[in-house]
């Protein structure tokens, strides 16, 4: 299948499986298959900070122990506080500035192990380099 231009695919391991830097596709790793990338709804729109091409190396995520203690103290916080979400428009937000940082690796954050698309929604939980600090909306409290 011949794909149409796109600033935003990148080549994987797999021929028929591309990544895709657009910030406003939120898949599993950003993966996305040739047959979706093709009717891509985003494919001609402008992107205001597209993600970087994923590094050939990959880094070092904390160690298992230390992700399953964040995991626990994220959660124990999420019930204690009444299990509440953010609104779409910050969790977009959220994502935004997550797709532009370097301690970020596919949907995964680095400096905590936890997956980018799950902890955005929850408004107890927080960035570990307080790059959320700013953005919550009235509506979310």
């Amino acid at each position: 299948m011949t794909l149409q231009e796109c600033d935003f695919r990148c080549k994987t391991e797999n021929e028929s499986v591309y990544y895709c830097r657009h910030s406003s596709v939120h898949t599993l790793n950003e993966l996305v298959s040739d047959e979706i990338c093709n009717i891509c709804e985003f494919a001609n729109t402008q992107c205001r900070s597209p993600r970087p091409e994923p590094s050939k190396k990959k880094s070092q995520l904390p160690p298992l122990r230390q992700q399953v203690w964040n995991l626990t103290k994220s959660l124990a916080d999420f019930s204690f506080k009444g299990f509440k979400t953010v609104s779409k428009r910050t969790y977009q937000k959220r994502l935004e500035i997550c797709d532009t940082c370097d301690e970020r690796q596919d949907n995964r954050c680095l400096k905590c192990g936890c997956y980018l698309s799950k902890k955005a929604i929850g408004l107890s939980f927080s960035c570990p380099l307080n790059k959320w600090e700013s953005l919550i909306d009235k509506s979310d409290k």
